[in-house]
């Protein structure tokens, strides 16, 4: 535990990045945040479709097979869900 106002010594690699911010340097230099890149990555866009259940409901998946209903809808509600997820 380091106290306010206290002197320590430690490497740059030894502060954590969310308090670089807070700690300042005895010899009044900047700490410096290391820059952080971020990569653009292609997602791939789901398709919605629907399955029947049984009777006049509807289940809709995405393209994975995943069921993005919670309960089994009618067909008018299931096609306006889709059109709301698009």
């Amino acid at each position: 535990m380091i106290k306010p106002g206290q002197l320590f010594s430690a490497k740059l690699e030894e502060i954590p990045m969310n308090f670089r911010d807070i700690i300042v340097p005895a010899d009044g230099a900047e700490l410096k945040a290391a820059e952080t890149v971020f990569e653009t990555v292609d997602v791939a866009k789901l398709e919605y479709t629907i399955s029947p259940r049984g009777g006049n409901w509807f289940d809709v998946l995405d393209s994975n097979g995943k069921q993005v209903n919670e309960k089994s809808l009618r067909k008018d509600a299931a096609e306006e869900l889709i059109s709301s997820l698009k």
